[in-house]
């Protein structure tokens, strides 16, 4: 199971990529997860400084493509 983890987590980092941002709920809704596990996931990328927190969602800190 950690690694069906790991795959979404590298796509949630690519979809953030390609898009600059992204709310919570549509997160949530994309990759079919609980609102926790997106907050979770969204709380390791904002360790790695790949993501800042906005009122409802995450700024993904490099440009998008």
């Amino acid at each position: 199971m950690a690694q069906l983890a790991d795959i979404r987590r590298q796509e949630l980092r690519e979809y953030l990529r390609e898009r600059g941002h992204g709310s919570t709920a549509e997160i949530r809704r994309h990759f079919g997860v609980s609102v926790a596990t997106v907050h979770r996931d969204l709380d390791g990328l904002m360790a790695a400084g790949l993501v800042r927190k906005v009122h409802g969602g995450v700024e993904y800190l490099a440009p998008p493509k």
